[in-house]
């Protein structure tokens, strides 16, 4: 079995995700995701400018499904909330190539709204799936959950938007929203754990920064979306879009902002600023 975190690179200016209605259909379209891309979630945390994901699939597989999770949301918000992301999701992905390391990176997704400021449980957010795992008889919800073999075409449509394929025995909370117990693999999860007393104490273990280091050794953006990135950070610091009329001291700063921000090595570097790559290597 392969494992991957799949996520992408937080919006330094805009959100993905304004409100619940926003978050909600977020949520809902992780199912159909996994679905067309024949993947499995282990764990997941949507925050409001970025995403985490621990995935079990071929690399193609969990590259499917990322690739397929940004299209539909990035429509969703065009189509049905009149708003355009101006930045770019940029997407990564790291190999978790043992059992140790996949509990750490699934503990570190879960423990994301903590180290974002918010001051409570993790279980108790929202939108993630921490409110699943070794829970008293497998509820994580109240009375008010139904299933969607219940709900008329009419509710379907107002909570799913124009898609109706999800499993009519799932359920879902009070505001649509699909409980992630009917999608994610909750017993393998509580399996690798072992017991409620490891799970805990993976949660409060602190591993961010070694966790956040790797992330951005692993993050790829294309040529052309780094074209426009390095537009930015050229409008930004010296009042123009065009990387061809800056000095070479100024496209190296440049490269040393985007090194920075994303990671880019030197050989795309090169191909972006013009530049010599083995010059941007042995100065950055």
């Amino acid at each position: 079995m392969e494992y991957y975190h799949v996520f992408t690179k937080g919006l330094e200016k805009g959100l993905l995700f304004h409100d619940d209605c926003d978050f909600i259909y977020g949520m809902n379209l992780i199912p159909r995701c996994l679905k067309s891309a024949d993947a499995r979630a282990l764990a997941f945390c949507l925050m409001d400018n970025h995403v985490h994901f621990v995935l079990e699939g071929s690399m193609e597989k969990c590259k499917r499904f990322m690739t397929s999770y940004k299209r539909a949301l990035l429509s969703f918000l065009n189509r049905w909330r009149k708003r355009n992301i101006s930045e770019t999701m940029v997407p990564g992905i790291v190999r978790v190539d043992n059992t140790d390391n996949l509990l750490t990176v699934i503990a570190y997704v879960l423990r994301n709204p903590i180290a974002a400021g918010i001051n409570y449980l993790p279980q108790d957010y929202l939108w993630s799936s921490a409110s699943a795992y070794f829970r008293l008889g497998g509820a994580t919800h109240d009375d008010s959950c139904r299933r969607i073999s219940f709900l008329s075409f009419r509710e379907k449509k107002k909570y799913f938007k124009d898609f109706h394929g999800y499993p009519t025995l799932w359920t879902m909370d009070k505001n649509g929203m699909i409980l992630p117990e009917n999608y994610v693999e909750v017993k393998e999860v509580e399996k690798l754990f072992f017991s409620v007393r490891r799970y805990l104490h993976r949660l409060a273990t602190n591993k961010e920064m070694e966790i956040n280091l790797t992330m951005m050794q692993n993050i790829r953006m294309n040529d052309t979306d780094l074209r426009k990135e390095a537009a930015k950070v050229c409008m930004d610091t010296f009042g123009t879009t065009s990387v061809d009329i800056l000095d070479y001291r100024q496209k190296l700063l440049i490269c040393k902002i985007l090194r920075k921000r994303l990671g880019a090595g030197s050989r795309q570097l090169g191909r972006i600023m013009h530049l010599d790559p083995a010059n941007i290597k042995s100065l950055l």
